[in-house]
């Protein structure tokens, strides 16, 4: 008869515990789709790190190609001048 009601027990048990370990089946499922998502994340990161510092060493070459293009406007402005008071214009 003890019998009877420990069997009794586990089959409700094993019916209690059924639906939990479906639902620890679709958590992994949904851990596994964050960590996934949060590689993409960290990939996609890496590579704005990476295109950020190509950026900057870009941006360092065009301020001083500016620089140089500054330099030669003044030259070519001292120069315009010069040559306008030798030919007496404005």
């Amino acid at each position: 008869m003890d019998e009877d009601k420990v069997i009794k027990k586990l089959i409700e048990h094993d019916e209690l515990l059924k639906p939990l370990c479906e639902d620890m089946k679709g958590a992994k499922e949904k851990v596994q789709a964050i960590a996934d998502n949060q590689e993409q994340m960290i990939t996609i990161l890496k590579r704005l790190d990476e295109d950020r510092v190509f950026t900057h060493a870009w941006v360092s070459r065009m301020e001083k190609d500016v620089e140089q293009i500054k330099v030669k406007t003044q030259e070519h402005e001292v120069e315009i001048k010069k040559m306008k008071t030798q030919l007496n214009i404005a």
